[in-house]
């Protein structure tokens, strides 16, 4: 192999790298932002369930 093929494949690999990396930190940034919604919405739906109840026993 000649030295430019060499540098060439080097760079290919710091691309890959660079983008698989890129990659990761999305799909971190994404399952935080679900995680965080899932527990909005939980938080949602027992307060409801609880102002339900709370209405239940003033009957």
């Amino acid at each position: 192999m000649k030295t430019a093929d060499i540098k060439e494949f080097e760079k290919r690999i710091r691309d890959t790298y660079s983008a698989i990396h890129r990659e990761q930190e999305e799909s971190k940034r994404v399952a935080n932002m679900l995680n965080k919604e899932w527990h909005t919405q939980q938080n949602a739906y027992f307060k409801a369930q609880q102002v339900v109840t709370q209405q239940l026993k003033s009957y």
